[in-house]
């Protein structure tokens, strides 16, 4: 007996959880995207409906399975990424540093061709 109260307290609960199912309809529009299906508008006896209902049917496992899954991807996804990100972030520090000590090259060579001339003039 005991058993019985529990259980029907569980399926109470889980259904006091569940939002109210959707109006019946005729001639509505119904798309499937992975586990959702979607329904768009429709007629009741006399009343256009306007709006858009989506129903998911994947099981709770399953989505949870699928959540790991693809945070994995996008973890790794990510990863990938920043790894990408930095080795340009090198690459223009390596680039602006050559930069910079050619200029320093160059400097130095006119400075050092200004004081030939000056040592030979004077």
């Amino acid at each position: 007996l005991e058993v019985c109260k529990w259980r029907v307290n569980a399926i109470r609960a889980e259904q006091a959880s569940i939002a109210n199912p959707p109006l019946s309809r005729a001639f509505a529009g119904a798309c499937v995207m992975g586990y959702r299906v979607f329904i768009l508008g429709g007629w009741t006896r006399d009343t256009a409906m306007k709006d858009l209902v989506a129903l998911d049917l994947e099981q709770p496992d399953e989505r949870r399975r699928r959540f790991k899954e693809e945070f994995a991807l996008r973890l790794e996804r990510e990863t990938a990424a920043r790894a990408v990100e930095d080795a340009m972030i090198a690459r223009e520090r390596e680039f602006e540093l050559r930069l910079f000590l050619a200029k320093e090259r160059k400097r130095e060579a006119e400075e050092r061709a200004r004081m030939d001339d000056e040592h030979m003039f004077s």
